[in-house]
């Protein structure tokens, strides 16, 4: 019965109509049409998945990754993202929400001008408001893209202070200290058997150094690549089923500007692929990718990467069955195609709502957020009216019904230790899903007893063994996904 309901529940998605029309052909890459007339770039493959079947098939089993990327201050298209998100989850489907980068500067693009109307409050907070929407939703990892920078460094950092989300990118280097500036990698599923282990690190465009870097520096072409590689070698190691890089690189754009040559995520992927210790297989499962703000389905050659344009104009998908271990389908939905068979979130509707309505002191609220995630509380929320409402813990209704000797509170007061964590801009916390956060390594280079050990074992054979990791716990409810820092 309980089947039956979901599937009439989902029964008005079935208007949305497949995503792809054109016949798809052999031959140099070039711009396919939609049948909207939009355009998408690829050369083999434009997958037809829609959102009724991505439903109607049922995702029990299924671990479902939603990748946004170059939102540019477009929060407003986000509900519908956590709308799906939700649906998913109702079905049994574990859920990654992960972003590409560009997500805290509203850029003003030359053929979609409409940014700087409709978007351009973000920049007002110099993105922080992209970031309380985002915890808001319960994003795990977000690649850091050259438009974060658009504010100098400071600014970044400031913002990022109360992110509860990963922040990952293997090729940004502090220039004094030369550690990496962020997580460079996580395991996703490590502590739980039942789960397909996904390895994801980031790649940030070296355009970033043009965008008021300071302290950091972005590595690029083959010392960019080579800090690929290395994630791919300690993720192998640690016993990834899947590995999938989330870059912000650009496959091509339809200037296609000089910028991008040589950095591209294609150009990535071949030399991994053409690198001779991965004995002619490329351990690269697929490339979710940003930056040259064109919607994406495949490679040149049919090399598996997906990217979702400029300003959430698509959602790229990934559906991985958690028996097989294996990536079971991969595309791209069309926003004006999820928006009109679902209905928006209506807990981050309201959210940036007030923000863009300046119905909230949007700093406050994110440092609220935070508090509640780092104490494993549920976040709180604002209703249409853009009053905040603190959702109620199972520890507030225990204080509701039990009295408390004073004599015990000032017992307490005295004698317990909060052993509450200082976040630094180091990436020291574990902010991730179920995962193992890959920490900057000061000992890169160095051997240490265990590593010798594992010199034994091929350390390219995804199922060699598997790698310990922390105990991370994400807590599902109507306003999302939080998770704890440990």
């Amino acid at each position: 019965m309980k089947k039956k309901k979901l599937l009439r529940t989902f029964a008005s998605l079935a208007l949305v109509g497949a995503l792809f029309a054109s016949p798809i052909a052999s031959g140099t890459a070039c711009a396919y049409k939609l049948e909207d007339g939009s355009e998408i770039y690829a050369s083999k493959t434009v997958n037809n998945q829609t959102v009724s079947h991505l439903l109607n098939e049922g995702s029990a089993g299924k671990t479902v990754i939603l990748h946004t990327t170059d939102v540019h201050g477009a929060l407003i298209k986000l509900p519908y993202v956590t709308a799906l998100e939700n649906k998913l989850k109702d079905q049994g489907a574990d859920v990654v929400l992960i972003d590409g980068g560009d997500f805290s500067y509203a850029k003003e693009h030359k053929e979609k001008p409409d940014a700087p109307e409709e978007y351009e409050y973000i920049n007002n907070n110099n993105g922080l408001s992209a970031v309380t929407v985002m915890n808001a939703m319960g994003y795990d990892y977000v690649t850091i893209g050259n438009h974060e920078y658009e504010n100098k460094l400071a600014s970044l950092e400031e913002i990022l202070t109360n992110a509860n989300f990963t922040r990952i990118s293997a090729n940004v280097f502090k220039k004094d200290t030369g550690k990496a500036a962020y997580t460079e990698r996580v395991l996703y599923g490590i502590d739980d058997d039942s789960k397909v282990k996904i390895g994801f690190f980031g790649l940030t465009a070296p355009e970033t150094e043009s965008k008021k870097a300071g302290n950091h520096e972005v590595k690029e072409k083959q010392e960019m690549f080579d800090c690929g590689k290395n994630q791919i070698d300690k993720l192998l190691h640690d016993g990834a089923d899947i590995i999938i890089p989330i870059t912000h690189l650009g496959l091509k754009t339809k200037s296609n500007r000089s910028s991008l040559t040589g950095n591209r995520s294609i150009d990535f992927y071949n030399d991994v692929k053409n690198d001779a210790r991965y004995n002619g297989k490329n351990p690269i499962d697929l490339i979710l990718d940003g930056h040259a703000h064109v919607v994406v389905t495949s490679g040149e050659e049919g090399e598996p990467i997906l990217a979702g344009g400029i300003r959430l104009d698509a959602l790229d998908v990934v559906v991985i069955d958690n028996s097989t271990k294996k990536i079971q389908d991969s595309f791209v939905i069309k926003l004006a195609d999820l928006e009109n068979g679902i209905q928006p979130d209506e807990n981050i509707l309201n959210l940036v709502n007030a923000i863009r309505e300046n119905k909230i002191n949007v700093g406050e609220f994110t440092a609220m957020q935070h508090d509640a995630f780092v104490n494993g509380q549920p976040l709180p929320t604002v209703d249409k009216d853009g009053n905040i409402v603190s959702a109620e813990t199972d520890d507030d209704k225990d204080d509701e019904t039990t009295e408390t000797d004073p004599q015990d509170d000032a017992t307490l007061d005295e004698t317990t230790d909060t052993g509450d964590d200082v976040i630094t801009e180091e990436p020291t916390e574990n902010d991730g899903t179920d995962a193992t956060i890959e920490e900057p390594d000061d000992s890169e280079g160095s051997q240490t007893d265990d590593d010798k050990d594992s010199d034994k074992k091929n350390p390219f054979d995804r199922h060699s063994h598997h790698g310990s990791g922390r105990d991370n716990s994400r807590h599902n409810n109507r306003w999302g996904s939080h998770r704890h820092h440990h």
